[in-house]
């Protein structure tokens, strides 16, 4: 099964908002960019659900659901902040209010955190007009004059990947010299971008589910306290391009860089030193000193990270098979250290974050 083609591919063209006048439905859940659109929508005889955050909420305005923008951005800063780094760039655009936001939350934390950040946000002007590397070419520049090793939040996956294309033309490592945080946690773009990028997973299943709930009461007539509804990101989804302990200390960097690549064998602090040929002893008192953690807790860090990504993912559907992939040496040990971690089981996660079911093991009885 492949997915539909564009309207225009199909020999379709885009609606208008005019053309459900007519139309006999009951409710519509609707991405809607200007204030414009918005008011003719709340002409339309049923109700509708805004799913956009190009234009800020407004008192009386269209009900809405959208993402907590504000706090993928304290996210971001607090992500990049807990791998070491000590300089920080925002990429966003100018015009929508969902990067606004997305930008003051990154700011924002790191100002309370004592620290400042470089912003560039591009602009929409002669888009037409200009080549891909012609309308670029400030963002290029912006990217090159940057401190190193720097964390970039772009304001979504795709400004990420741009980011991710001139680094490769400036002979910039990610993420060595350059730490990369998308939002969306589109899986094409993530999981095929070379290296792997990490995202804020903006929890789209809950948006979903709290859009059909509104539009639900809307259209029942049940009376809503609430019509403008926030809902929390999932959080930062760890690949590749963050993937790295921006630390002094080279053998904090060589632990680190070991489990990037040795996670799922389920290794113990123990091998891990007989690995790096280094004393155990050794390895605590540097973790200790550096990061305020034992390397058990950061090893325990890591592998419940895995486990998150996959579960977003949907990459395995039993509980045995995630716990080893993991790292983990027991299904027991992996739900203890998750719940430890989460707040929340494996299960629990999965269902709130795709809808879907953990499974057991599968046994078979002898008789």
């Amino acid at each position: 099964m492949t997915s539909p083609p564009a309207l225009r591919s199909a020999g379709e063209e885009n609606l208008h908002l005019s053309a459900l006048k007519s139309w006999r439905g009951e409710g519509v859940i609707a991405c809607l960019t200007t204030r414009h659109e918005e008011r003719f929508a709340q002409r339309l005889p049923f109700p509708v659900v805004n799913l956009s955050g190009w234009q800020p909420p407004q008192p009386g305005g269209l009900p809405r659901v959208n993402a907590d923008h504000e706090q993928m951005g304290r996210l971001a800063a607090e992500h990049f902040m807990s791998i070491g780094l000590r300089h920080f760039a925002y990429y966003g655009m100018q015009g929508p209010w969902y990067s606004r936001q997305r930008e003051a939350g990154f700011q924002t934390r790191l100002e309370d955190a004592g620290k400042s950040c470089w912003i560039y946000n591009q602009k929409r002007d002669d888009a037409e007009t200009k080549s891909w590397l012609q309308r670029h070419a400030p963002l290029q520049q912006w990217l090159k004059k940057l401190p190193k090793p720097v964390g970039v939040f772009a304001v979504q996956d795709y400004r990420a990947r741009v980011i991710v294309e001139f680094c490769e033309r400036l002979h910039l490592k990610i993420p060595d010299d350059v730490a990369i945080l998308g939002v969306d946690n589109d899986l094409m773009t993530c999981d095929f971008c070379v290296p792997s990028m990490s995202s804020i997973s903006r929890n789209p299943f809950a948006c979903g589910v709290a859009a059909g709930q509104l539009l639900d009461d809307l259209m029942q007539g049940r009376r809503r306290v609430q019509t403008a509804v926030m809902i929390p990101p999932i959080g930062v989804i760890q690949r590749r391009s963050t993937d790295r302990l921006y630390d002094d200390d080279p053998l904090i960097r060589r632990v680190s860089d070991y489990l990037a690549s040795h996670l799922a064998e389920g290794g113990t602090i123990t091998t891990i030193a007989q690995a790096l040929k280094v004393s155990r002893r050794l390895l605590e008192l540097r973790f200790r000193e550096r990061l305020g953690l034992s390397p058990h807790a950061y090893l325990q860090q890591r592998r419940v990270t895995q486990a998150k990504i996959l579960l977003l993912n949907r990459r395995h559907d039993f509980v045995h098979v995630l716990a080893e992939q993991c790292g983990f040496k027991s299904v027991r040990g992996f739900r203890d250290t998750f719940r430890t971690l989460t707040g929340s089981t494996p299960a629990d996660y999965a269902h709130a974050v795709q809808g879907t079911t953990l499974h057991e093991p599968i046994t078979v009885g002898t008789r």
